[in-house]
């Protein structure tokens, strides 16, 4: 298996919980990216938009799934 890497953050694939891969419909993935630069980018993106309050209840929720995700051990 080859050793991948956040294209964001450089991590390998050992250092982090999850990488997800850019683009599936291809046969090789041309970037990845891990867990916690995908919970970075959530919050900036949250921040930098206008949200209506369904919205950011929304985008609340789903920085709580990342905090509760990376307690587990």
């Amino acid at each position: 298996m080859p050793d991948l890497h956040c294209s964001f953050c450089g991590k390998g694939q050992q250092q982090v919980r999850k990488l997800i891969d850019g683009n599936p419909n291809l046969d090789t993935p041309v970037s990845y990216i891990c867990d916690e630069c995908l919970e970075r980018c959530t919050r900036e993106f949250a921040r930098s938009i206008e949200l209506t309050p369904e919205e950011r209840t929304h985008w609340r929720n789903s920085l709580k799934m990342y905090e509760r995700l990376r307690r587990r051990p």
